[in-house]
């Protein structure tokens, strides 16, 4: 049983009941069955709904108005100026609305009620994202550093107060005058929590948004030296909301960064698949919240899928292929699925190159490149998405096959992060952390973090043998085709295959192959002095100097619908995916062999359907490998999507939700 209601942000919350089962149980593994015959009508199957009532934000027609200047006399124009306000139920003070001063340092913060304020004032930055930042000390009223020692403001039915001024001390710079030395390295953690999946969905993220929240406010308590920057999309519309973070104070912003990277009251609603969208929002941060000297992070979280195209569209589409490309049929057409990225404005799929263009805005295209890039999403780290996105940041860190998510983690993972700390360092913390606090039991997991700088290493070695691989398919074209189909049988590989009956084994004829394990098998099958096995042995090596952590624990996932219930065993895999649908699959009643639905954008070639292919994909590559293997069969392509069940309670003792995050589409 689903109310439906959510909130918009962890203090605004309305009516909301909290979900239940029948009978009176909090989760579907425990509900009792009822039974139905045909055409039986079974009544009595009540339920009495436990809510919660926070009462939401009044407006008034009170103001608190007020000037804010430097130690000159210099106005200063656009220093957010923070309004709190006591919440009885919880004792803390928390901000309920906000102003910005104008060109002559003036502020109004207006529809107030009468009761108890206090007012802090944020000197960080300004609304340019292509200029330098000037940064001011953070004071509150009356010229103190600490929310707790501020003065209460008491404002009367509809009345002004006026003279709630603030003159803001400069940070002092060096020669170059663009670093503050006094805090001597700084570190800005950015997050983007998709979470905008409906409450009915067992796949639902946004009810862990309150406990993500406070894991990451509180990690930055007495650490003026981090900051973090959570952007989250929840279940509604117009719900998407900024929040900025430091010294244990979240500060919500007013309005979303456009395209550009400007803040705007116009956007209340993130796709949060675009990378338009994305790109504008990371300018925006790293513009305004980091120094030369900030070691800047970006933590996506959310559902998504393998090695996804960039296709604007995929929710119940009657696909149309381009005739004269040659390329693999398209699909018939992609259920729609609240296991998307996202839901609104429309269901849509992060597609690997949306986030590398985001991240392409953010970096200046990778000039700039980010300190870590954690993806916890099933199955990013592959080596097409990897590579994708290996340009703009120095270490990135995920998982190949499913990975799963607490919301403590975020939390853990700031808390235990330092400034100085190098990227490759960053990165094994944060994979370690996760690996740490997940559970061991019903939870098989493979993270990795890799050294951005060796990616491009790994694909050149790989195009080696692709080549090769090519050259032999003309003069020996069964043969060679034989001893790849026999390395993709022996090599690890990632779940991908959920045509019924689904079987949730790492076996064919998955699409991922583990891409070290699949090189190994190559030198095998074709001889490890031959010019294939130098070639793929290279990649290898090269993949081991790439990837400096991984975690693994093996097991039986909980999720996996099938008795007996699979066992993964990572102990010989490496961490990386490469696409290997070498087998594909068959349907009854056809005579075509049916592969993943990728199969069909898996190629260079730029067409209709296909604007912007894989970046690792190019002439005379893999793509064309696959291309060959497959050439004169009758193919056809097609989408079977997994059934899951709902969301497993942790079993460790902390007692929070440990939420398996499955491949998008269903």
């Amino acid at each position: 049983f689903y109310d439906g209601r959510g909130w918009n942000d962890p203090f605004t919350e309305t009516v909301y009941y909290i979900p239940e089962y029948y009978d009176d149980v909090s989760f579907i593994e425990d509900a009792t069955e009822i039974d139905v015959t045909n055409d039986q009508t079974v009544s009595g199957i009540d339920a009495v709904l436990a809510y919660e009532i926070i009462t939401p934000p009044q407006t008034g027609n009170g103001h608190i108005m007020g000037n804010v200047s430097d130690e000159d006399g210099n106005p200063l124009e656009y220093v957010m100026v923070e309004v709190y306000q006591k919440d009885t139920t919880r004792q803390e003070w928390y901000p309920v609305t906000w102003s910005e001063t104008d060109g002559n340092g003036n502020y109004d913060a207006t529809d107030l009620i009468s009761g108890t304020y206090r007012i802090g004032f944020y000197g960080w930055g300004n609304t340019d994202p292509y200029s330098i930042p000037v940064f001011y000390v953070p004071e509150y009223y009356d010229d103190v550093t600490t929310l707790e020692d501020a003065t209460d403001i008491t404002l009367a039915v509809d009345q002004t107060v006026n003279g709630i001024d603030a003159v803001l001390t400069a940070e002092e710079y060096d020669d170059n005058g663009n670093v503050p030395p006094v805090i001597t390295d700084t570190m800005l953690a950015i997050f983007a929590l998709s979470f905008d999946q409906p409450l009915t969905s067992s796949a639902a993220l946004a009810p862990l948004f309150p406990e993500t929240f406070e894991s990451i406010v509180s990690a930055t308590m007495d650490k003026a030296n981090k900051t973090a920057i959570i952007l989250v999309d929840l279940e509604g519309g117009s719900d998407t909301s900024i929040w900025v973070i430091n010294d244990g104070t979240a500060v919500l912003m007013n309005g979303l960064p456009d395209e550009k990277g400007y803040l705007t009251t116009a956007i209340d609603e993130y796709d949060m698949s675009d990378g338009s969208m994305l790109g504008g929002f990371l300018t925006w941060a790293i513009s305004n919240y980091s120094l030369s000297n900030t070691q800047v992070t970006f933590s996506y979280i959310g559902h998504s899928s393998a090695v996804v195209p960039d296709v604007e569209h995929l929710a119940g589409l009657q696909f149309r292929s381009d005739e004269s490309s040659g390329l693999f049929p398209l699909p018939s057409g992609i259920n729609a699925h609240d296991r998307y990225t996202d839901s609104h404005p429309r269901l849509s799929i992060l597609s690997v190159q949306d986030l590398a263009h985001a991240l392409d805005v953010a970096t200046n295209g990778g000039e700039n490149p980010i300190a870590h890039l954690d993806l916890t999403k099933c199955f990013a780290a592959t080596i097409e998405e990897f590579y994708a996105l290996y340009p703009y940041s120095e270490a990135m860190s995920g998982s190949p096959n499913y990975t799963y998510f607490d919301p403590i983690i975020s939390g853990a993972v700031l808390q235990a992060l330092q400034p100085n700390m190098s990227p490759q360092q960053i990165a094994n913390i944060t994979i370690a952390i996760q690996d740490d606090l997940l559970p061991d039991t019903g939870h098989p997991r493979l993270l990795v973090a890799v050294d951005s700088e060796q990616v491009n290493a790994v694909k050149t070695a790989w195009e080696a043998t692709s080549l090769e691989l090519l050259n032999l398919f003309e003069t020996d074209y069964d043969g060679t085709k034989e001893k790849m189909l026999n390395a993709y049988h022996n090599s690890g590989k990632y779940d991908t295959t959920f045509c019924e009956p689904q079987d949730w084994e790492l076996e064919a004829a998955d699409a991922l192959s583990d891409m070290g394990n699949f090189a190994e098998q190559l030198g095998i099958e074709f001889g490890e002095t031959s010019a294939i096995g130098i070639a793929a042995n290279e990649t290898n090596t090269l993949l081991e100097n790439a990837i400096f952590a991984r975690y693994f624990v093996n097991g039986q996932p909980w999720f996996a619908a099938t008795e007996p219930q699979p066992t993964w065993t990572f102990d010989e895999y490496m961490g990386i995916g490469l696409y290997t649908d070498f087998q594909g699959t068959t349907v009854a009643g056809t005579s075509k062999t049916y592969l993943s639905w990728q199969a069909h954008w898996y190629t260079d070639k730029v067409t209709s359907d296909n604007p912007n292919p894989y970046s690792f994909v190019t002439d005379t590559s893999w793509d064309d490998v696959f291309q060959q293997f497959w050439q004169g069969e009758s193919i056809g392509t097609t989408v079977c999507l997994q059934v899951l069940r709902s969301s497993q309670r942790a079993y460790n003792s902390i007692n929070q939700f440990t939420v398996y995050l499955p491949i998008i589409m269903q």
